[in-house]
């Protein structure tokens, strides 16, 4: 009986996973044939290209594009409250 069993749940998750892959499949072909047609870039291509480009950022950060002898300059001054103010009653309404 223990072995029938197994038999029995192989065959489940081998039909389970046969049908994740048909499924798979299908949507990269309906995916490439739309591509082909519509020249739209499927999901999964644009957000590996963002992840990419998001990679790249990450690596090009770590080294700063001045020179540690560089200064740089800034100036902070105080935004006025009567403009903040205006700004939220002319966003209030809209």
């Amino acid at each position: 009986m223990n072995f029938l069993l197994r038999i029995v749940w192989l065959t489940m998750a081998s039909l389970v996973l046969m049908l994740a892959l048909v499924i798979g499949s299908v949507f990269v072909l309906v995916s490439a044939v739309r591509w082909l047609f519509t020249g739209q870039k499927p999901t999964l291509v644009v957000y590996a290209q963002a992840y990419q480009r998001w990679k790249h950022m990450a690596q090009s950060d770590r080294y700063s594009k001045y020179p540690d002898e560089t200064i740089i300059d800034a100036e902070i001054r105080e935004v006025p409250e009567q403009r903040l103010t205006a700004h939220k009653k002319e966003a209030d309404r809209h």
